[in-house]
């Protein structure tokens, strides 16, 4: 995974969290709110949070197109069997 300091944000914390992965959307939202990075996660879970500032949100597609999805993995695992059956997979899923 890549990990780096894309631009500067104005939360009081800096770039020296290595990065941290989480199996439940609550436990990376609960380190986000704690400093400890970002969070993604569908709005309806986060508007509490967003209306009493504990998260800020930084980035909104103000246009969705839905006609597409993003699917990322580390350069490591480029090529690998497993991850070309999940990423095809997803892609039937939602074809």
């Amino acid at each position: 995974m890549i990990n780096r300091l894309l631009c500067p944000l104005k939360t009081g914390f800096g770039d020296t969290h290595k990065l941290l992965n989480f199996d439940r959307s609550a436990l990376a939202l609960d380190a986000a709110i704690g400093g400890h990075g970002v969070a993604i996660a569908p709005t309806y879970m986060v508007e509490s949070d967003l209306r009493s500032k504990k998260l800020v949100e930084f980035w909104v597609d103000p246009n969705p197109s839905g006609n597409g999805i993003y699917i990322s993995w580390s350069k490591e695992h480029l090529g690998q069997t497993r991850i070309t059956r999940i990423v095809d997979w997803i892609a039937f899923e939602f074809e």
